[in-house]
């Protein structure tokens, strides 16, 4: 029965609905077999559902970061869409702050986020620049 929830689920990664993706999610971190194959699935279907709409972003965004720590191979394909926007509110900044420094895994995604951090050190926001910073000395360790 395990098996079959787990199996029967994996196609409801395509709807539309973010609460189904996230459930589906939920599901597979909690109780799911921890597969590259699965675990990239999971990743790709939260960050497209990122993309969809302002108020979901930050939700999906706490998710992706709890997912990152455990499995950051499976958003590393999508190390360019945690980049932070000019529009973004604050405390979406500071949470794709905490998932760029954990995607930091090979010399090719150590040099972008390096040299992203340091276009944000020159925001006006200086909360989010002493966030850099630290990601920035993070990243370096």
């Amino acid at each position: 029965d395990h098996r079959l929830l787990l199996r029967s689920s994996l196609p409801l990664l395509k709807s539309r609905n973010s609460g189904v993706v996230l459930g589906v999610c939920s599901l597979h971190y909690y109780c799911g077999v921890a597969s590259i194959k699965i675990r990239s699935a999971l990743g790709k279907s939260l960050v497209r559902i990122y993309h969809d709409r302002r108020e979901i972003q930050f939700v999906v965004l706490n998710s992706i970061r709890a997912l990152v720590w455990k499995c950051p191979s499976a958003f590393l394909p999508f190390l360019n869409d945690f980049f932070v926007k000019a529009m973004d509110p604050s405390f979406t900044r500071l949470v794709k702050l905490d998932i760029l420094s954990a995607l930091c895994l090979e010399p090719n995604s150590i040099r972008a986020v390096l040299n992203e951090l340091g276009t944000y050190i020159r925001h006006d926001d200086k909360a989010f620049v002493c966030a850099s910073v630290r990601a920035v000395g993070k990243v370096t360790d």
